[in-house]
């Protein structure tokens, strides 16, 4: 990549950046974010085989073994799609599933806001995963692997604030909000503006797009669950976990993207990024 190219790159990272911290700002102007005391209120709360919530809490398996199977792929010489350097950041992500089918059944066997720090705490992380692995497979394989602690640091930190601030009465969800809603915002930024580095590329478009649409049920959990039995959070969790199935299927079948497109570890003298 020449010189020319380079600065390029540098305007289009420019933009992200300025898009993160107008986005955060834009968060950060709001009065505090209270959680809606409705929040820990689901539409099935149906008994089966004594379980309290049967579906919401069996549904969260799923994750949990989504999650095994992309570690297991992960760690399998079929992993071809996946960059040697974010091999931490894609282990994360699958561990962070894991979790998240734990904290969830947990959660969903007694819905509170003391369980639902459980439930949160993966999914930040999750998120954060994420967004690392999509800065390392566009713009930077070192940015992404160096960016994976602090991102990590802050989703815990968002969580734990939250539940302090609601142990005092003045519930804030702002940190979170932007750990759970930034990356909707940055990673379709950057996986236009910045080619990859593994064809194909549409299949990491498949889990944003299973987020949104899991959003959309989780928001409709009782109109759902009064028009079809089966409630919009149950079918969150299940259409997330399609979405999560596309990362482990990309390890698999993608291959490294040579192009002179893709910006390289090692920037030629002078330029710096």
């Amino acid at each position: 990549m020449d010189i020319p190219q380079h600065l390029a790159h540098k305007k289009r990272l420019i933009f992200i950046i300025v898009i993160a911290i107008v986005s955060a700002m834009g968060v950060f102007t709001q009065e505090a974010i209270p959680q809606d005391p409705r929040y820990n209120n689901f539409a099935d709360t149906r008994y089966l085989l004594g379980i309290p919530n049967f579906y919401d809490v069996a549904s969260s398996v799923a994750f949990v073994l989504v999650g095994a199977v992309g570690l297991a792929m992960l760690r399998s010489s079929k992993s071809q799609g996946a960059l040697r350097a974010l091999r931490s950041g894609y282990a994360v992500f699958f561990i962070a599933t894991i979790f998240i089918g734990l904290g969830s059944a947990y959660y969903h066997l007694e819905p509170n806001n003391a369980t639902l720090v459980w439930d949160r705490l993966p999914m930040a992380a999750a998120f954060m995963a994420f967004l690392c692995i999509i800065v390392g497979e566009h713009i930077s394989e070192r940015y992404g692997r160096n960016l994976l602690i602090p991102l990590l640091l802050f989703g815990s930190l968002s969580v734990f604030y939250w539940y302090f601030t609601e142990l005092h009465g003045r519930g804030d969800l702002r940190f979170y909000v932007l750990v759970q809603y930034l990356p909707i915002v940055l990673v379709p930024l950057i996986m236009l503006l910045f080619p990859s580095r593994l064809k194909p590329s549409t299949f990491m478009w498949a889990p944003l797009a299973a987020y949104v649409l899991a959003k959309v049920f989780e928001l409709g959990d009782m109109p759902v669950y009064d028009a079809i039995g089966i409630s919009g959070h149950t079918l969150k969790h299940l259409i997330s976990c399609i979405g999560i199935l596309f990362v482990v299927v990309a390890i698999r079948v993608r291959v490294p993207r040579m192009s002179p497109d893709c910006l390289p570890l090692s920037l030629p003298p002078g330029v710096n990024l």
